[in-house]
């Protein structure tokens, strides 16, 4: 037989494994080592398989989770930021510098909130504020006016009302055409924001305006509705059309009443008042 036989036997008394291989010439290789230095010999095989099976799994397994903070870290973080966006914090960043799928993906999605945040501003702007002047809109006088005069009645009721008409637009928007119409509003609003610089200045319908007069503003109203009111005594007696003219009427918070309707109404009053007499003096000539 030509296979390995392996056999326990005693030599000088002492326990030994035994390897015998048959030779070619008929003879056996005896091959033997005690049992002691055998079972010692196995143990360190063992040991340093076990070793080096737990280095390469602690190795694969550092790195499996290197791999996996690579990809999940910046995955969280982005997850992280569109909570922040759906919330309406539209300023948070994602911190991801890397060249990678990752990396652009969190650029991207950066580079769209900045712009959904600029959208948005604009829409806000847009829902605030009227296009052609510019001023802000009925819709921000609704929304706020009765606001300012809560806040007037709580402090030092110091609340000014003042409502304004461009004269003659349906006749300049007959006569010289609608491009005309939209520059004496223009004119006509600038005119007013130039005058009540301190105080906001609403565009309430076609040709008509308001302004809210409140704080330091209001120490100074008589003299500047005074002044505006000089003003377009002179453009009346001028009567040219292409010349924007305005009616005005003030009331204040207090002496004219307590609520937005209130002084308003009493604003509104004057204002017409106004106008009639502008009307008078263009037809007069005096």
């Amino acid at each position: 037989e030509n296979a390995t036989k392996l056999q326990f036997l005693h030599i000088s008394g002492e326990k030994c494994v035994t390897y015998s291989t048959p030779l070619n010439n008929r003879m056996q290789l005896l091959t033997y080592a005690s049992e002691a230095e055998t079972k010692d010999h196995v143990d360190n095989i063992i040991v340093i398989g076990i070793a080096v099976f737990s280095i390469i799994f602690i190795a694969a397994l550092m790195l499996s989770l290197k791999i996996s903070n690579a990809m999940t870290k910046p995955l969280y973080d982005i997850m992280e930021a569109t909570k922040q966006y759906a919330g309406g914090h539209w300023n948070a960043k994602i911190p991801c510098e890397t060249e990678d799928e990752i990396g652009m993906l969190a650029k991207n999605i950066m580079i769209m909130a900045d712009n959904t945040r600029e959208y948005i501003s604009q829409i806000r702007h847009m829902a605030k504020h009227a296009t052609l002047t510019g001023v802000r809109n009925r819709n921000d006088y609704l929304q706020h006016t009765k606001d300012y005069v809560a806040q007037a009645l709580q402090s030092d009721g110091k609340l000014a009302l003042i409502v304004m008409d461009v004269n003659n637009l349906k006749t300049v928007n007959d006569t010289v055409g609608h491009e005309m119409d939209d520059a004496l509003l223009q004119n006509a609003s600038n005119r007013i924001c130039q005058m009540f610089a301190q105080s906001p200045v609403y565009r309430i319908g076609g040709d008509e305006f308001a302004v809210i007069v409140f704080g330091t503003a209001y120490d100074t109203v008589d003299e500047k509705m005074q002044q505006f009111h000089e003003r377009m005594n002179g453009v009346a007696d001028e009567g040219n059309i292409a010349e924007v003219c305005i009616a005005s009427g003030m009331a204040k918070l207090g002496p004219d009443g307590d609520t937005v309707d209130a002084i308003f109404k009493a604003a509104d009053d004057r204002m017409y008042l106004n106008k009639a007499e502008l009307k008078n003096r263009t037809q007069s000539g005096s």
